[in-house]
């Protein structure tokens, strides 16, 4: 069972509808881009004259994991997809989200019963003066290559380059996905695979080095030598030598910078 919003008007306008909720799982019966447009051309397909629908999806598929004292503590699966949709009718818009649950059948009728309430409800809002929406038709798609390990491999690498030291962190990785579609005939896709690593090494007297990597692309030799370098900051701190570890970091700094193009050598040397 599920509660869903509504909006509309220049004033939101907020009202509750609660809907059965199949249990099918998101996503098992077609690939996402091709559901989210098969979806939208049914429900564009049967509008009245004068609508003009507008389709906002949002999806997420990751794996995270909460590491303390180099284990793993936590971890987790996350599979998210829902739609957005404003109907727009002689200057007033209603809007209104739902989950989707990866039944064409079953999400098509979810989204039809949306509409009808969205119908009902539109007559009832004041005209939108700032009623602005794009005309023109624009596609696009864009699908990232997907260059991250198994969740598994990648924390094995994190937990077997920090053996015996204090690593504590949050790993998350996986794909994002943005759909947009109207009743123009503009539709538009996105989705790219990233990881993020937050981490932190940890030391005695409740001394610790915070650091963290993220992209696009995991490559598996590039923690060990953050690791190193953590390490050493580290020791610093234990030592007393706060001076030195300020200095070991703006060299860092600019070295980056210079690697970069940002900085021009003859600055950072200086």
């Amino acid at each position: 069972m599920i509660s869903l919003s509504f909006r509309g008007g220049i004033n939101t306008r907020v009202l509750r509808l609660t809907i059965w909720n199949c249990d099918q799982p998101a996503g098992s019966e077609l690939a996402m881009e091709t559901y989210f447009r098969e979806l939208s051309d049914t429900l564009c397909a049967g509008l009245a004259d004068g609508e003009v629908l507008l389709l906002n999806y949002q999806g997420e598929t990751s794996d995270f994991a909460r590491l303390n004292h180099n284990r793993i503590r936590q971890a987790g699966h996350v599979h998210h997809q829902a739609l957005e949709l404003d109907l727009v009718r002689d200057g007033r818009e209603s809007g209104a989200s739902m989950p989707l649950c990866g039944s064409l059948d079953a999400d098509l009728a979810q989204a039809r019963t949306l509409l009808d309430r969205l119908r009902t409800q539109l007559p009832l809002l004041p005209g939108d003066p700032h009623l602005n929406y794009a005309t023109e038709v624009h596609d696009s798609i864009h699908c990232g290559e997907d260059r991250l390990p198994e969740p598994g491999a990648a924390l094995e690498t994190l937990m077997e380059a920090a053996r015996g030291l204090d690593l504590v962190g949050i790993w998350a990785g996986g794909e994002q996905s943005r759909g947009f579609a109207n009743s123009l005939g503009q539709r538009n896709w996105h989705a790219v695979d990233s990881f993020n690593f937050d981490w932190s090494l940890h030391g005695e007297g409740g001394r610790a080095v915070k650091s963290g990597s993220a992209g696009f692309a995991w490559d598996p030799a590039v923690f060990p030598a953050r690791l190193e370098a953590a390490a050493g900051e580290l020791a610093l701190l234990e030592n007393g030598d706060e001076k030195a570890l300020v200095l070991q970091n703006l060299t860092d700094a600019l070295d980056a910078l210079e690697t970069s193009g940002s900085v021009p050598a003859s600055k950072s040397a200086q």
